[in-house]
């Protein structure tokens, strides 16, 4: 699923402007201009997850 956001277009949680500072994963790739809902740490979209 976290793979074919990509392929559409998709950039990762952590880099949504709206990011919590607790949210310790690093930036990746491009940030993207579109975001829809809240931020969520159980987000497939949140990269460098275990």
């Amino acid at each position: 699923m976290h793979e074919f956001g990509h392929a559409l277009g998709f950039a990762h949680g952590q880099n949504r402007p709206d990011t919590p500072s607790t949210c310790t994963h690093p930036q990746q790739g491009t940030n993207g201009d579109t975001t829809v809902g809240a931020w969520d740490v159980s987000s497939v979209r949140q990269g460098g997850r275990s």
